[in-house]
């Protein structure tokens, strides 16, 4: 186990996909459901997570808008699917923001680097 904890810390441990931000969830708490929140990505080592912005197409073509009633995402996130993705941002962004600085979105390769020097957990979109 030694081994994998040293080449998680050694390297930049990548997961190119999550639809978390879909679910509706709190990314800053621990949860059961999912597969990805802050604080088990983190524990991981994963250093870069990659996050989709679903707008449409699940769980079936022109269902998102139930999709999203049923998750309960507010009413003016459902208008559309720029509102959609826009609301998805705005979320990835706060949930940033209440890290305690321990994640950061990165939208360009010196903010990677910028993270990985800090020890900080990229979120990239």
């Amino acid at each position: 186990m030694g081994d994998v904890k040293e080449l998680h810390r050694r390297w930049c441990i990548a997961d190119s996909h999550a639809d978390s931000l879909m679910w509706n969830r709190d990314l800053c708490e621990r949860s059961t459901e999912g597969h990805v929140d802050f604080p088990r990505l983190r524990e991981a080592g994963v250093k870069l997570q990659c996050f989709t912005l679903v707008t449409r197409g699940f769980p079936f073509i022109g269902g998102f808008p139930l999709f999203a009633a049923w998750r309960k995402w507010p009413r003016e996130a459902r208008g559309g699917e720029w509102a959609r993705a826009l609301w998805q941002i705005e979320r990835l962004d706060a949930f940033c923001a209440r890290s305690g600085d321990t994640v950061r979105v990165a939208t360009t390769g010196a903010g990677l680097e910028d993270n990985l020097a800090h020890g900080r957990l990229s979120a990239v979109l």
